[in-house]
């Protein structure tokens, strides 16, 4: 029989067995509670690290007492990934079968495959199989120092038929953000593997180590349709809350709120709802809540506009000079990325566009090239904030063409003044440099309304251009080609015209207009005299100068028609040179002579031609 005592410990009645064992329940409780309140503590201090400092007391309390109300969304039991009953994933590849013998691996590697695979089976991730299937493994280096094992699905991939599933673009979700004060970001945990895999196709991940197959069980990484089946996943969680309040792009989740505290804290109990619902987790040390400002794609989301986020623009800053093609365009992609926030970004990078298309294997880095290169950088740093686009305001839409480039601007008037919203522009393709002026700045018109038409289709706006050749356009009787369907184009689109002289147009002019780094050069031989006459007649009026300053001080080439139109009467006036004086100082200018005696002397040098052209590429304008 078993007997009742009291001890002093604890006061509390314990049971002695007949075996003597004496068991203290009550103690043992007691620590089980205290183990519980201390893990409590912690928690709460790891949420409390994740609210933004910026907060006062009083919000930091709320947002506290909110995320403990839904602390199981961001708490995984023992680390194993939960799946999600909305949805599986399938992978179509007919009665195709993929298979691909097992890469070899050094015993290092092998036995880091193997401590992955336990843990993983120990999760549940993946199971034994018998497949036909197998897809090798390759273990790849982390930054960290760790090791993750991947699997090469591409023979699999070959064989599915591909799943399309829209994935929202950056710009068309920032620009829902011009209300927004409060932001809080958010990452899903385990992501992919919150999907699973349909019954009948796990068989076809598998994979081998060391003689023994594994299949996985939910949607691995490196499948051809998963970004699909997880975009599909994201909408029908957050259906009602997507650009209301939410902004998805996979497993990335940015939460928006205007200047009222309390409506975020409700915006975000309706997003933790859908996540209990759907038995899907997010990441607390990646969350960050009720923040003024906040990286999301690659961007830094604030009150005051969009920029780029400075983590990533200092890892642009970092690049070492490209020294293969494929350098050259990993230091494109990048930066493209961000060229909304470049004005004249088409017309910088020219000189690298070029070495990725040059027949040399090879890169040729010259002046332009680390010039360009030098710039993109410096551009980037000092990057303009883009408002967000407010819908119940008019768009102003600014538009310059030239030989060298196209350029366009979105913007609309603040009280703080015009403000930008986008920039865009272009290289001219040969074909298009021989446009005359009328048709090119048709054409700088039709790109602008083709770039930022999700902004002006269907409303009125205002379109701001330093040339009348809409007009002109549209008093052509019977257009064809082109102008027809250029006619066609601007039908459909709401607008008042606004005529701006050139030199008033500077933003959009020099999109369009920068020298030297797009600027098409004539081949070897071949020396355009009425450039290099026009661009030395355009310095020496001054106006040169004053693009000069706007472009950071280089000098371009202009064609005499150009010089014919942007030279009026008044700007000779107030300058107070006459055209005799510039050329009696032409002819006596060090360098501007001899191109001034080349052009004189009946039938030409070839020799100096070529020398011309090719030292006129070098040419600067100081001041």
């Amino acid at each position: 029989p078993e007997e009742k005592h009291e001890t002093p410990e604890t006061n509390k009645a314990v049971t002695v067995g007949n075996d003597g064992w004496l068991a203290t329940k009550a103690k043992s409780d007691d620590n089980t509670e205290q183990g519980k309140k201390e893990e409590e503590q912690a928690f709460r201090q790891q949420l409390l690290e994740r609210i933004d400092a910026d907060l006062d007391k009083e919000k930091k309390a709320q947002m506290l007492d909110l995320l403990w109300q839904y602390q199981d969304v961001f708490k995984a039991p023992e680390g194993i990934p939960t799946t999600t009953p909305l949805i599986t994933h399938a992978i179509q590849s007919g009665d195709k079968v993929a298979y691909v013998k097992p890469y070899r691996m050094s015993p290092a590697q092998l036995q880091k495959a193997e401590e992955i695979t336990e843990d993983l089976l120990k999760q549940g991730v993946i199971s034994e199989s018998s497949s036909n299937f197998n897809a090798p493994i390759v273990m790849v280096a982390k930054k960290s120092g760790e090791t993750r094992m991947c699997l090469d699905l591409r023979a699999l991939n070959a064989i599915t038929t591909p799943s399309k599933f829209p994935l929202p673009t950056a710009r068309e979700m920032f620009d829902n953000l011009a209300e927004a004060y409060y932001f809080t970001s958010l990452d899903m945990l385990w992501a992919y593997w919150s999907v699973p895999l349909r019954e009948g196709d796990k068989s076809k991940t598998a994979f081998t180590v060391r003689n023994r197959k594994y299949a996985f069980n939910v949607m691995c990484f490196g499948l051809t349709n998963a970004p699909a089946t997880f975009s599909h996943l994201v909408n029908k969680v957050f259906q009602g809350c997507q650009y209301e309040f939410a902004l998805c792009f996979l497993d990335d989740v940015l939460c928006y709120s205007p200047r009222n505290f309390t409506l975020h804290l409700y915006h975000l109990s309706q997003i933790f709802k859908r996540m209990r619902a759907a038995n899907l987790k997010f990441k607390l040390p990646k969350c960050i809540f009720g923040a003024a400002q906040i990286p999301f794609l690659g961007h830094l989301a604030s009150r005051e506009g969009l920029k780029p986020d400075p983590k990533k623009i200092e890892a642009v800053r970092k690049l070492r000079r490209p020294e293969s093609k494929k350098q050259v365009r990993q230091l494109l992609g990048l930066a493209s990325y961000y060229r909304q926030f470049v004005p004249n970004f088409a017309s910088i990078a020219a000189p690298l566009y070029k070495l990725t298309k040059d027949k040399p294997k090879g890169v040729l880095w010259d002046d332009d090239c680390e010039w360009a290169f030098q710039e993109i950088k410096d551009s980037l740093t000092s990057a303009p904030v883009l408002m967000y686009p407010r819908w119940d305001k008019p768009f102003i839409v600014e538009t310059d063409a030239s030989k060298t480039g196209l350029g366009a601007i979105l913007l609309q008037q603040t009280q703080r003044g015009t403000r930008p919203i986008a920039y865009a522009s272009r290289l001219c393709s040969p074909t298009e440099a021989n446009y005359s002026a009328t048709e090119l700045e048709c054409l700088g018109v039709i790109y602008a309304l083709q770039q930022f038409r999700c902004y002006v289709m269907g409303r009125e706006f205002t379109l701001v251009t330093d040339h009348k050749s809409l007009e002109d356009l549209k008093r052509i009787k019977n257009p064809t080609g082109r102008r027809a369907r250029w006619l066609m184009t601007l039908m459909e689109f709401m607008y008042n015209t606004q005529y701006r002289k050139g030199k008033l147009m500077a933003p959009a002019d020099a999109l369009s207009r920068l020298p030297r780094a797009g600027a098409i050069q004539p081949k070897e031989g071949e020396a355009d005299d009425e450039n290099i006459v026009a661009a030395i007649t355009r310095a020496q009026a001054g106006e040169a100068q004053q693009l000069k300053k706007q472009t950071r001080k280089r000098a371009r080439m202009i064609t005499e028609e150009e010089a014919q139109e942007k030279i009026t009467e008044t700007e000779e006036k107030q300058l107070g040179i006459r055209p005799e004086d510039i050329s009696k100082a032409q002819q006596e200018d060090e360098f501007c002579g001899p191109i001034m005696e080349y052009l004189n002397t009946p039938g030409g040098n070839k020799t100096v031609s070529r020398e011309i052209v090719h030292w006129s590429r070098h040419m600067m304008l100081e001041k």
